[in-house]
C-alpha cells in the first residue's frame, strides 16, 4: 500500500506557498484573471496546511484521509507545473525587458490589463486560462472535503491549549503598520448599514501575526468605544464560556446557565458601542456562532467584532465584511523581530559573528514573525 508521509507533502506545500508570494512572480501576472486565481490557490492552500500535519497522522487508520491525501499530492504536482511555468516566463519577461525595449506597435495593441507583459506572456496567460480555472475547482473541492474529515490541530494529553490576552508589547513589534492602519479604518467606519454590529475578520496562516496585530489595535489610543472584550476561543468554541468571559470584562459574573448569561450579556450591552475580539477562532460551525452572537444585537450602532482565524470558511460565515488577509513580513522585518528577541538589539552591530547564521536563521523563517 502506498503511504503519502509527512515529510514528503510538507515539503512539497511549503514551496508552493512560497511561490505563491514571490514578488517577481505577483508582479508578472498582476491586474490579470491569473493574479485572481493564484489568490484562490494561496488561501485555499493555506487552510489545508494548518490540517496536514494531523490528516498524515490518521491516513494510517483512515482510508478516507489517506485518498484525501492522495488527491492533494497529485494537485500539489499540477500546481507546481503551473507557478514553474509562469516563473520561467517572469523570469524571461524581465531578461528580454533589460536587453531591449518592446515594439511600441506591439504595445499599443495591448489591452491594460497586460501592460507590462509581453505577448509571449499574453499567450501564456491565456493558453492557461481553463487549466487554471480546472485547479481552482479542484482545490476548491479539496478544501471542502477537508472540512467534512475528522483532522484538525489535536492536543496531546497534558498538552497546554494556547492562551493569549489584549496585552502586548509594541517596541517588539515591527512591519505592521499598514496593516494596524487597515483595521482601525474599519473600526472607525461606522457604516449606514442596518447592521447593529460588523464583523471583521482577520484571516492568515498560524504564526503570522493575526493576534499581535488585534492587540495593537484593541490597544491604540484612538480606539473609542463604550466596552471592550477579550476572548481567547481557541479549539474550544464553548458557548456558556465564551459569554461569561465576556461579562466578565463588563463586570463580576459567577452565573453558568447559558440562558442567564446571555439575558445579562444582552442587559449589559443594550444600547452601547462595544468592541469584542474573538481571538483564534477554529470552530466554522454556523449555528454556534448564531447562538453565541445572539445578545450583540442590543448594541448600539458602529460596535464592532473583530474574529482572527486562519479560516476563509470561518471568516465567510461570521464576518459582516471582507477578510482581511495578513501577509507574510519582508526578510528586513523579521530580522528586527529575530535581534530584538536573541539579542536585545534591532541589528547584529554588537555580535557580527552572529550575523550570517542569524540570516541563515530568518530566511528559513519564511516571513512568519
Amino acid at each position: 500500500m502506498e503511504v503519502v508521509g509527512e515529510v514528503f507533502l510538507s515539503a512539497l506545500l511549503e514551496p508552493l506557498l512560497g511561490k505563491l508570494t514571490s514578488g517577481e512572480l505577483l508582479n508578472f501576472v498582476r491586474k490579470t484573471q491569473v493574479e485572481k486565481e493564484l489568490n484562490k490557490w494561496k488561501v485555499r492552500l493555506l487552510e489545508i496546511d494548518e490540517v496536514l500535519k494531523d490528516a498524515e497522522e490518521k491516513q494510517i487508520t483512515n482510508s478516507t484521509v489517506k485518498i484525501w491525501l492522495t488527491k492533494l499530492r497529485d494537485l500539489a504536482y499540477d500546481v507546481e507545473d503551473v507557478l514553474d511555468e509562469f516563473q520561467t516566463e517572469a523570469l524571461a519577461s524581465k531578461v528580454r525587458a533589460e536587453s531591449q525595449a518592446s515594439s511600441s506597435t506591439v504595445r499599443k495593441l495591448l489591452p491594460t490589463c497586460c501592460a507590462g507583459l509581453n505577448p509571449s506572456a499574453i499567450e501564456l496567460n491565456m493558453r492557461t486560462g481553463s487549466r487554471l480555472r480546472g485547479i481552482t475547482t479542484r482545490l476548491e473541492a479539496i478544501a471542502k472535503e477537508k472540512n467534512e474529515l475528522d483532522v484538525g490541530i489535536t492536543r496531546s494529553k497534558g498538552v497546554k491549549k494556547r492562551v493569549t490576552t489584549s496585552l502586548v508589547k509594541e517596541s517588539h513589534v515591527c512591519g505592521r503598520d499598514n496593516d494596524k492602519k487597515a483595521i482601525l479604518e474599519l473600526l472607525m467606519n461606522d457604516d449606514a448599514s442596518s447592521l447593529e454590529y460588523s464583523v471583521i475578520p482577520v484571516i492568515g496562516m498560524g504564526g503570522i501575526g493575526k493576534t499581535t496585530l488585534t492587540q495593537l489595535v484593541y490597544n491604540d489610543e484612538s480606539v473609542k468605544f463604550d466596552c471592550k472584550a477579550w476572548v481567547c476561543v481557541s479549539d474550544d468554541f464553548d458557548i456558556p464560556r465564551i459569554t461569561k468571559t465576556i461579562l466578565q470584562h463588563l463586570g463580576s459574573c459567577e452565573d453558568n446557565d447559558l440562558n442567564v448569561l446571555q439575558e445579562r450579556l444582552k442587559d449589559k450591552l443594550s444600547g452601547k458601542k462595544f468592541l469584542i475580539v474573538l481571538d483564534d477562532v477554529w470552530s466554522n460551525n454556523y449555528d454556534d456562532w448564531t447562538a453565541l452572537s445572539l445578545p450583540f444585537s442590543a448594541g448600539a450602532m458602529g460596535s464592532k467584532v473583530i474574529i482572527t482565524t486562519r479560516s476563509e470558511d470561518i471568516a465567510s460565515k461570521m464576518g459582516s465584511v471582507c477578510a482581511y488577509i495578513l501577509e507574510r513580513l519582508s526578510f528586513d522585518e523579521c530580522l528586527r523581530i529575530f535581534t530584538q528577541h536573541a539579542l536585545d538589539s534591532r541589528n547584529f552591530e554588537a555580535h557580527l559573528e552572529l550575523k550570517e547564521i542569524g540570516e541563515e536563521i530568518v530566511g528559513k523563517c519564511k516571513g512568519l514573525p
